[in-house]
């Protein structure tokens, strides 16, 4: 048994003196790791995880070309395509839109003009395919502004936006309802910015376009905001046509129409009530004075308006306890004024001659001087 010290387990045996220490073994020296790009890393890297998922190894996506990049991501988007039909309104509408589109897609201003000429039909398409080759360069890329000003020129002419300042300068409610003339109003007004340069200016052309029934009912607010008045004149419009329907049953009650609503209504209203006069075989419609009546007009037919009787006037008619009689005879003999052949209406000229004096309003040409 070895009793010395320090030779215990795990320590190697300390040689004694004149012994030869045993040569060692040359330790291995480590291969130098070759250096790999950062891309080819990331490759391994990924395919170790999709091996140790059990997943297919993802090939690396070729790069795509910049205008196809852009031109999907607008695709993403709903497009309205263009045909050149329609007239002003609809081309301006199309070209704002594009832009619009442009914006929230980030398109970049090289491939615009490209990816908007995809959205041409029909004699848009047959335009810009005789157009296009008078620029002057590539034809893939057009800058974006010579291609709206190309646009301009031909869909957005100046006649086209000087016909429709006219339509909004002469602009009246009509037949529309409220709510349709303040939409018509709205569209239109942008062709003519100097006519409402200010709030005050446009509500004023506002109120002036409505129905006099309701332009005076507007002109009682002090609000200039026009969506305000358009819902204003929209509630008092359907105020005014319950009063004139309401007016129509109580007439149709009583036997017809018998006289006209003062509301001028742009529903079937007002179309009804002259249906059902004209249709009514117990009375007669006088169109000058758009009214009803059980027999012919007297106004316009030179009777009395009391008794229809052609033979004299109201003012002398037994029935009107105010005629004309004795010493208020207008004639100045003292006796009643006498009946007029003929029948001419109040206030016009009778140059026939006239039995009994002369009518009221009238000029006798025949009196012996």
């Amino acid at each position: 048994m070895n009793t010395r010290r320090g030779h215990g387990r795990g320590r190697p045996p300390i040689p004694r003196q004149g012994e030869e220490v045993p040569a060692q073994e040359p330790v291995p020296q480590a291969q130098p790791v070759p250096e790999l790009d950062p891309a080819t890393l990331a490759q391994q890297f990924w395919n170790n995880v999709a091996q140790l998922a059990g997943q297919a190894v993802p090939r690396a996506q070729p790069e795509q070309d910049p205008f196809t990049t852009a031109y999907h991501e607008f695709l993403r988007h709903p497009a309205q395509r263009f045909d050149g039909c329609g007239g002003f309104e609809v081309a301006e509408e199309w070209l704002i839109s594009v832009q619009k589109t442009f914006r929230l897609t980030r398109t970049p201003v090289e491939h615009k003009t490209e990816i908007a000429a995809t959205l041409f039909d029909k004699e848009a398409q047959h335009w810009w395919t005789t157009h296009e080759p008078q620029y002057n360069g590539e034809g893939h890329n057009i800058p974006w502004d010579w291609f709206t000003n190309a646009f301009r020129a031909r869909f957005l002419g100046r006649a086209q936006k000087a016909e429709l300042r006219r339509q909004f300068e002469t602009l009246t409610q009509g037949e529309m309802t409220a709510r349709q003339y303040g939409e018509t109003f709205i569209r239109l007004s942008r062709y003519a910015p100097d006519l409402v340069a200010d709030l005050e200016a446009k509500r004023d052309r506002f109120i002036e376009g409505l129905d006099p029934a309701l332009g005076s009912l507007m002109d009682t607010y002090t609000d200039t905001s026009i969506e305000f008045l358009m819902d204003r004149a929209e509630f008092q419009e359907k105020k005014l046509m319950s009063r004139v329907k309401s007016r129509y049953e109580r007439q149709k009650a009583d036997g017809g129409v018998t006289r006209k609503p003062a509301f001028q209504n742009r529903g079937p209203v007002i179309q009804q009530n002259r249906q059902q006069t004209y249709q009514n075989p117990n009375r007669f419609f006088c169109k000058q004075c758009n009214r009803a009546y059980p027999g012919p007009c007297a106004r316009h037919s030179g009777r009395c308006l009391l008794c229809h009787s052609p033979d004299h006037w109201k003012a002398q008619c037994p029935k009107n306890v105010n005629r004309v009689t004795g010493g208020s005879s207008s004639s100045g003999t003292g006796q009643t004024v006498g009946p007029i052949s003929g029948g001419v209406g109040r206030g016009q000229t009778d140059v026939r001659p006239i039995s009994g004096g002369v009518g009221r309003g009238q000029t006798d040409h025949h009196l012996s001087i």
